[in-house]
């Protein structure tokens, strides 16, 4: 067994705001000297230090980071309890200010008996409207079943999901308490233990994997379709939060201010930021910054003929 004890203790090291933190664990393969590829995602409302700072519980390499104006300048210095990243932003401009890093650690997975163990511990230091981890497993490895005595997810409430060959693992926490500490902990094994018939989590991929393949079919069914496809029933494929921020959206003739869709949503701006993102990363819509505004933009063609109905 390889339990991989990933205590990490991050926290940007500034008295700023944070509209969404996510964390994004990469997992490619197993060994003492087998890196976790780790990329970091920030925004903050306003970064209220000159610098921006980032603690790191253990030794990193392969720094890179950036915002939304390009590369970082950044320093790394060897602290009692890991890594402190140091970086000058690129603009004066610190209003939804956004920052990446990327790095990986090493020397974090060590063999005890049969399955994999990863532990994920963090302090939250800032005010945090959204944290986000998202855990992607090795390739051929999956969630080890539940018994009375081993509850291999922790909290209980992660999201299961797969990109359909790897399994990944999401915890999504709204606004947790300043000063709170959170451990996340994920067990697995080869896929070769798993019981197929008796085991939950496979079930549940399969369910899930039908699910995405008729939701594909669809909508190659409707781009199929064209111009007799009506954005109506575009629109019904979205999530209630979603189909709103899009309805108005449309409402402002395919561009929106995002201020505005916060203020007519109703939304904390870190959900409508959350659903932006969504979006943008299936290419319905663009989050286009201009000076201290971010503008959306409409791109999908269909949702466009809305606007003109």
């Amino acid at each position: 067994m390889i339990s991989i004890s990933f205590f990490i203790f991050v926290s940007p090291v500034c008295a700023s705001d944070i509209e969404r933190h996510a964390v994004y664990l990469d997992v490619v393969d197993v060994g003492r000297e087998s890196p976790v590829y780790s990329k970091v995602e920030i925004s903050f409302s306003e970064l209220t230090s000159n610098d921006i700072y980032y603690l790191v519980l253990g030794d990193i390499v392969g720094l890179s980071a950036s915002d939304s104006y390009g590369q970082l300048e950044c320093g790394v210095k060897s602290v009692v309890f890991g890594s402190e990243i140091t970086c000058k932003p690129n603009t004066e401009n610190k209003t939804d200010y956004n920052v990446t890093f990327e790095y990986s650690i090493l020397n974090m997975q060590s063999q005890v008996y049969g399955a994999y163990h990863l532990n994920y511990i963090y302090s939250f230091m800032n005010p945090t409207d959204n944290f986000l981890l998202e855990i992607t497993l090795p390739e051929g490895k999956g969630i080890v079943e539940k018994s009375e005595r081993l509850n291999p997810l922790y909290p209980l409430d992660a999201i299961i999901g797969t990109d359909g060959r790897r399994i990944k693992v999401v915890w999504d926490v709204d606004e947790p308490t300043i000063g709170s500490t959170k451990s996340f902990t994920v067990m697995y094994e080869d896929m070769e233990h798993i019981d197929p018939v008796s085991d939950l989590n496979t079930k549940y991929l399969i369910g899930l994997a039908a699910v995405f393949l008729m939701f594909i079919i669809l909508v190659i069914v409707l781009v199929r379709r064209g111009r007799h496809t009506s954005s109506d029933k575009v629109l019904s494929l979205f999530r209630g939060s979603e189909k709103k921020v899009l309805d108005i959206i449309i409402g402002c003739g395919g561009e929106c201010v995002q201020r505005q869709i916060v203020s007519d949503t109703g939304y904390s701006k870190a959900k409508v930021s959350r659903i932006i993102y969504d979006l943008a990363e299936r290419g319905i819509v663009e989050k286009i910054q201009m000076g201290r505004t971010n503008i959306v933009k409409l791109l999908d063609e269909t949702l466009k003929k809305k606007k003109k109905e």
